[in-house]
């Protein structure tokens, strides 16, 4: 059944509008809440009156500093140096706002078109402070403070060494050094985020919100005590999600504010983003510059690489929001031989939004800066772009390869692959001789066409762990249950024919939920390009039990 056509498992049900995503949820007794977000980039706030907002009719509450606990603060999901609690967002701002869209309230009422008058009767008074709108802003000397009990606007300096690149620069045939940027970014899923917070009943019960994605386990480890509950009583669960692409399913002010919401008026409350307040609210992701140097030999090998990157990850530091920067880092020697290499990385807080993961996190920004030296020293050299890749490949017989380089405190280790043969069978289907050949033919003509080779290793299959569990029905049909999320690309699918495979039966038997904290105890999430390693393993090895 692995590597047979399938048919999307459920394909159907979205197809003919039958989904039930964030905003088809329905509780009864449901109230809408809107957040009122800064409209300064860097301020101070004087003042918020809210009584000319709760004096509108079908307005429920009004939640402010003094609703949301100071402990509410957005946590790092991953390791992360000493000192970078110091950056932190909380829930809701406390005194200063650092980005245009950070929320300073949470207006509830009987219905979105109410809560949206109810912003408009908000009083706040700003004092505008000076802004930090770029990393040369923030290192900039005399900048202010983006918090005033650190002693910089650089959370840290991560710094990784292999060999000695100084001296293998210093002695290098050919030196090239470059500065890039890469433009800041966002993932806009065509779902915006959205969360339904239904508070426990009164004779007693769980939290439970619906609307989580990405990683719902951690999550709930991470909220639970922020409301004062045990992990047994908050329950998250996934509903269909229209698209992740990293910035979906990490910790938001809202993942706090809304249930918190729901608890304070003992109603289900339900926040949907727009587009507009997505742009300004969701993580942003990938702006960095870089400046590199790289050294080659007589015959194009990489002798060294020095780089200093300055990653701008915005006004916090939110979830995994070192994470891409880092990676990069670990990242930038490839899939090359660098016997030599150094990169000091500074993450830098600027007033924008924060930024987090977007689709394989830091590997964009790092492969364009290699390839692109690279093709650099390839004309340099006079040697053809695809051969100076072969010369520096690694090869098959030098696997397990240790970069030398580490993130989140793992070493970069590649544990087999033959780089030259994948490289070389690209080539050949490619034709990429005759390609040359035709290039030169058209250049004659006046036409001018390019070739571009880029090389690169992907990170995947992300443990520690994934969790998958199976039942068996009375009527013939199996329940899949898994940690994993599924965001749109067809877990579901993935997951059914693994299990068919090991089975013997075909996927249409298999019925796989959406990820649950009530129906698997333990679980990880989806992230990382992970979830058809590990969860489809767990599937697997669930149905070897099952048998």
């Amino acid at each position: 059944m692995i590597g047979a056509a399938q048919r999307r498992l459920g394909g159907e049900r979205l197809a003919s509008g039958a989904g039930c995503f964030v905003a088809d949820v329905r509780t009864p007794g449901m109230l809408d809440a809107v957040v009122l977000r800064s409209r300064h980039a860097h301020a101070r706030i004087a003042r918020i009156d809210a009584a000319r907002a709760l004096a509108l009719p079908g307005v429920r509450a009004v939640l402010t500093t003094r609703d949301v606990p100071e402990t509410a603060v957005i946590p790092n999901r991953v390791p992360a140096p000493d000192g970078t609690a110091r950056y932190l967002q909380p829930a809701i701002a406390r005194g200063v706002v650092r980005y245009v869209g950070e929320p300073i309230a949470l207006v509830v009422a009987d219905d979105r078109y109410i809560a949206a008058d109810a912003l408009g009767l908000m009083d706040v008074e700003y004092e505008p402070l000076t802004v930090c709108a770029s990393v040369e802003a923030a290192l900039a000397p005399g900048a202010p403070r983006l918090f005033p009990a650190t002693d910089s606007n650089n959370v840290a300096v991560i710094r990784m060494r292999v060999g000695d690149a100084d001296r293998a620069i210093a002695q290098a045939s050919l030196v090239i050094r470059e500065r890039f940027t890469y433009p800041r970014q966002m993932g806009c899923a065509l779902e915006t985020r959205g969360l339904v917070a239904v508070p426990p009943a009164v004779t007693g019960g769980e939290l439970h919100l619906l609307g989580s994605t990405k990683c719902i386990h951690i999550n709930r480890g991470i909220l639970a005590p922020m409301f004062e509950l045990p992990i047994g009583g908050l329950r998250l669960t996934e509903v269909d999600v229209g698209g992740g692409f990293g910035n979906r399913g990490e910790l938001y002010p809202e993942d706090i504010l809304i249930p918190l919401a729901a608890l304070k008026l003992g109603r289900p409350v339900r926040f949907i983003e727009d587009r507009a307040e997505s742009l300004l609210a969701t993580n942003h992701a990938r702006e960095l510059a870089n400046a590199v140097e790289i050294g080659f030999d007589r015959d194009g090998a990489i002798v060294a690489i020095r780089s200093i990157m300055h990653a701008d990850i915005g006004a916090y530091v939110r979830t995994a929001g070192l994470v891409p920067a880092e990676f990069g880092a670990s990242l930038l020697p490839g899939p090359y031989r660098v016997p030599n290499y150094s990169c000091d990385l500074w993450s830098v807080v600027t007033n924008k939004t924060p930024v987090g993961t977007l689709r394989s996190p830091g590997r964009p920004e790092c492969n364009f800066v290699r390839e692109r030296l690279l093709d650099t020293a390839a004309a340099r050299l006079g040697i053809d772009p695809a051969e100076i890749r072969r010369r520096n490949l690694i090869r098959a017989d030098e696997m397990p390869y240790d970069v030398g380089t580490t993130s989140f405190g793992v070493n970069t280790v590649y544990d087999s692959g033959d780089f030259p043969g994948l490289f070389a069978t690209l080539l050949t289907r490619l034709d990429y001789d005759g390609a040359r050949a035709e290039q030169k033919r058209l250049v004659a003509r006046g036409i001018r066409r390019g070739i571009g080779l880029a090389v690169y290793v992907e990170k995947t299959g992300l443990g520690p762990f994934e969790t998958a569990q199976l039942e068996a029905r009375a009527d013939g049909r199996i329940t899949v249950d898994t940690g994993a999320s599924s965001m749109g690309p067809g877990l579901e699918t993935v997951l059914a024919q693994i299990v068919g495979d090991a089975l013997g039966l075909p996927a249409e038997r298999f019925d796989v939920r959406h990820a649950d904290t009530a129906a698997v105890e333990s679980g990880v999430g989806t992230y990382g390009s992970r979830a058809t390693v590990t969860a489809g393993n767990a599937a697997h090895m669930a149905a070897a039990k099952l048998l």
